[in-house]
């Protein structure tokens, strides 16, 4: 997973997970008690058909006008955003760097492993990475270090982005969607777990 380019100025209080597929969306409330104690606020499915008849990439905001109106009939608050992207969208990995490494070389190193991954230029893609702190990471006789990274292309970002400021959400978390169960028959029961699961990830990050 990695975590969306953007400083929490804000805090609300609760969080929104929403998980997209071509077929439809399941939007899902945490607020912090029901976090506390495991349990599910509120949630709300939509397919797209129902709602808008295309593919809500075609126009993130137009869709981010629809998540509004369901918020706002639903009844759900406007909090931070949690998202999730189709896995073919989305490349992890991990580099070993020398540890003295500076912080512009290895930004470098992971856009560039981030483009081959995706077969993008270095331009076309985001990149969020963790570095192990120096003082925990295991060093090998070179002094190297681990840094996880996580990418997907910049227009799939600029895309997610848009819809969420058309939803008037805050999204603070755009990662992978979980791996989905393939003995499990693909309904909205499913994505209901999917969405719920992000709105976790982001809770912890």
């Amino acid at each position: 997973m990695f975590q969306y380019f953007r400083k929490w100025w804000r805090q609300p209080p609760g969080w929104l997970g929403l998980s997209m597929d071509p077929q439809g969306m399941t939007l899902v409330a945490l607020c912090h008690e029901a976090m506390a104690s495991g349990q599910i606020q509120r949630s709300v499915a939509k397919d797209w058909v129902e709602a808008t008849g295309a593919s809500p990439w075609q126009d993130p905001s137009a869709m981010g006008v629809a998540i509004h109106a369901w918020l706002k009939h639903e009844g759900l608050p406007r909090w931070r955003l949690a998202m999730g992207l189709p896995q073919d969208q989305v490349a992890q990995g991990s580099l070993q760097v020398e540890g003295s490494l500076p912080e512009r070389d290895i930004r470098a190193q992971v856009i560039w492993a981030a483009g081959q991954a995706l077969q993008l230029e270095w331009d076309a893609v985001v990149v969020d990475y963790r570095c192990e702190k120096q003082e925990t990471a295991t060093r090998s006789a070179s002094g190297t270090r681990t840094v996880s990274w996580g990418a997907c292309g910049k227009a799939w970002a600029l895309a997610a982005d848009q819809m969420s400021r058309s939803a008037g959400l805050s999204l603070q978390f755009l990662g992978v969607e979980p791996v989905r169960d393939i003995s499990v028959k693909e309904d909205k029961t499913l994505r209901y777990r999917i969405a719920c699961d992000l709105a976790w990830q982001g809770a912890r990050s």
